[in-house]
């Protein structure tokens, strides 16, 4: 009986695989030991264009598109006799002309002996997902040339951290001076939410800022002012964080504003550690009035604004390791912005009086 249940089980088996083969989502192919395609499945036809009788008895050259060397496939074949497997990106071309670009696995199937009886590929294709890669990646370069350019000044150090978690970042920050270079304005944006459509919230608050940097109205107001325009920008589920702040080397002041990032890290003759500044979001509520307050500041002093990604990394300890050099601070700051523990992005923009 045993020889029995064995035959049936083995049937149940081949049922499976049957049903797999067919109805699978990824493109089925199967070669003999000469790599002579015998066998397609539907989802092959519907990534290829190809039909069964057009590609079966020849090989898969029929589908190479020529973007990979020789090379490629030497190293492809080395793999499948040493380790009996082979898994990578290929392009190759769909029978109309175009290319794709497929993931692609391949199995070497040997009988009890070894000798390879046949090779199964399954691939998907991913074009879709490089182009919107790729699309990521070009978003990126533009959010970092939006970036504004070091500070070249005697009167202050100004270092800036900004490391996205992926591939574009819901953080921006910039940086101005007035015409007569008595007073710099600068902000720190933390957008919720990761992507594209962040990307292109964090720029138009970008222009906002820079908008607003022109006026000659209080830093609050300004802040006012932004939040009103900025209200068609987020639907009701989306918001931003920013702080803003205007260092003036004349009477030697830095006046700070916020809308949602509430904490700040400043060290000074008054102050050391952490600075309450609180404010409502951006984009959440017209009509909000903000507050700006105001700390002095003299030779040797440190200010740090940071991004929630960054911040919430802070040990207890940190506002009181902040004590340290400023160029030590700053290097802290880097260590926790790169490391495997942070999961969000993070910016600061570090600064120190001369």
């Amino acid at each position: 009986m045993s020889g029995v249940g064995e035959a049936v089980d083995a049937k149940d088996h081949l049922y499976l695989a049957s049903i797999v083969f067919e109805h699978s989502s990824d493109g089925i192919l199967i070669t003999d030991a000469s790599a002579v395609i015998i066998s397609v499945n539907p989802a092959f036809t519907r990534v290829t264009g190809y039909r069964p009788h057009e590609v079966v008895g020849k090989t898969p050259r029929v589908l190479r598109s020529g973007k990979q060397p020789s090379a490629f496939y030497y190293h492809m074949w080395r793999s499948l006799q040493e380790k009996g497997s082979w898994q990578g990106e290929v392009w190759n071309r769909h029978k109309n002309g175009d290319a794709y670009l497929e993931f692609l696995r391949i199995t070497t199937i040997k009988d009890r002996t070894g000798s390879v009886l046949y090779y199964m590929a399954v691939f998907a294709d991913i074009t879709e997902r490089e182009q919107l890669r790729n699309e990521l990646l070009q978003t990126a370069k533009i959010q970092r040339e939006l970036l504004p350019k070091p500070l070249q000044d005697a009167r202050i150090t100004l270092k800036s951290i900004y490391r996205p978690y992926r591939y574009v970042s819901g953080d921006l920050y910039g940086y101005k001076w007035t015409r007569d270079k008595n007073k710099l304005f600068g902000f720190l944006i933390d957008v919720m939410g990761h992507g594209v459509a962040t990307a292109l919230q964090t720029s138009a608050l970008r222009i906002l800022f820079r908008q607003a940097f022109e006026s000659s109205h209080s830093l609050a107001e300004r802040l006012a002012y932004i939040n009103h325009e900025a209200m068609c920008l987020f639907t009701d589920d989306a918001f931003a964080a920013a702080i803003c702040f205007e260092i003036d080397f004349t009477a030697q002041t830095l006046t700070y504003a916020s809308a949602g990032i509430t904490y700040f890290l400043a060290y000074t003759d008054q102050v050391e550690g952490l600075i309450k500044a609180s404010g409502m979001f951006l984009g959440i509520m017209d009509g909000v009035q903000y507050e700006q307050h105001v700390l002095p500041f003299a030779s040797g002093d440190r200010f740090f604004f940071l991004t929630d990604g960054l911040f919430d990394m802070l040990p207890l300890s940190f506002a009181g390791e902040g004590k340290g050099s400023f160029g030590h601070t700053v290097e802290m700051l880097e260590r926790m912005a790169y490391s495997n523990e942070c999961t969000d992005d993070a910016s600061a923009i570090c600064l120190q009086i001369r």
